[in-house]
């Protein structure tokens, strides 16, 4: 009884959702696009690097098995920095050296990853997540200055 109360309660809300969609349809109305990109600019979000999905495949799939982590000098884990470094471009920062040394590593690495992860497209990943934010903030900072200037004129 209670899973079909769940399941009848859940269409209802369903159906109560597209008739709302329908009315302003019918209104006119269209989404707010322009209201939705200024929230996601608040949000710190960067565009992925250009060429991704080119390469992005085979920097991923870590299972943290530490197989690699023997490659590594005395204090480095390359699988804490594959799982635990950062993968988007608002913090890519973080893991300036973790790119470099994933690099360095790529080749003793892949012989013994099980999953055959790319460390070199790992540190490929870091950096072109670096550059894409040093250049959306530098586009940020050029935009806030033209407005700057402009507003005092």
């Amino acid at each position: 009884m209670a899973f079909f109360v769940k399941m009848l309660r859940s269409r209802v809300i369903l159906l109560w959702a597209l008739l709302k969609l329908w009315v302003r349809r019918i209104r006119g109305e269209r989404a707010n696009v322009e209201m939705w990109l200024e929230l996601l600019g608040r949000e710190s979000l960067y565009p992925p690097p250009p060429k991704l999905w080119s390469y992005a495949h085979t920097a991923g799939g870590c299972i943290g098995c530490g197989l690699c982590d023997r490659f590594g000098k005395e204090h480095e884990r390359p699988a804490h920095w594959l799982l635990g470094d950062a993968r988007e471009p608002s913090t890519a920062a973080l893991a300036n050296v973790a790119a470099t040394r994933l690099v360095a590593l790529e080749g003793d690495v892949s012989e013994v990853c099980p999953r055959r992860v790319n460390l070199g497209n790992a540190g490929r990943l870091l950096r072109e997540n670096q550059e894409c934010v040093r250049v959306v903030d530098a586009d940020t900072q050029d935009h806030d200055t033209r407005t700057t200037h402009g507003a005092k004129r």
